[in-house]
């Protein structure tokens, strides 16, 4: 029986091999994601077409306009003093938006009149005898007015308008005094442009 067997035994092994192949053979292939093409660029987010990239900075209106009004304050002061012919060493932001300026030239104070860009003169007029004590003040500026503003513009850390400058002292110094609308102050050596104090 044991010899007899031995055939079947074979037989049936070759016949679940042979199933095996055929089952493997035809067993669906694997899935396979489909190839096709990129999803359009329409349905994307672009930094374009977002808020955040494509809106201007809070307030940069505003901003520009200040430093727009700085440079005016600079080119009226530089107006002023080619128009009178003298050192400018006070300057007024009136209430019409234009600016005043004091010029001496020798003994003499000229008050000019320049409109708030800066740019034009409203009007140049000799104001009075140049008052002795702005006089002797005058004699150690090498800060002009002009480059007092420009100096104290960039040490100012706010925004707001230019107010007036001035001549004045602080204890023995002879100093520019620059005014902003918030009340903020800066105390300018004349000789150097040295920050004297911040009020």
């Amino acid at each position: 029986m044991a010899r007899s067997s031995f055939p079947l035994r074979r037989a049936l092994a070759v016949g679940l091999a042979a199933t095996a192949l055929a089952l493997t053979s035809c067993s669906p292939p694997e899935p396979v994601a489909p190839v096709g093409p990129a999803p359009s660029a329409e349905g994307a987010p672009s930094a374009e077409a977002s808020p955040s990239a494509s809106a201007p900075a809070a307030g940069s209106g505003a901003e520009a306009d200040v430093v727009a009004q700085y440079e005016a304050a600079r080119a009226a002061v530089d107006l002023a003093e080619r128009t009178a012919g003298g050192m400018a060493f006070e300057l007024d932001d009136e209430d019409g938006g234009n600016w005043e300026v004091r010029v001496a030239v020798e003994n003499e104070e000229f008050e000019v009149v320049v409109d708030a860009a800066g740019t034009e003169v409203l009007r140049s007029e000799r104001d009075d005898s140049l008052d002795g004590e702005d006089a002797g003040r005058l004699n150690g500026v090498q800060i002009s007015l002009s480059e007092a503003i420009g100096i104290a513009v960039s040490e100012y850390t706010g925004t707001a308008r230019l107010d007036d400058a001035d001549l004045t002292t602080e204890g023995d110094t002879v100093a520019w005094e620059i005014g902003f609308v918030d009340d903020v102050e800066i105390y300018l050596d004349v000789l150097d442009g040295r920050v004297i104090r911040v009020d």
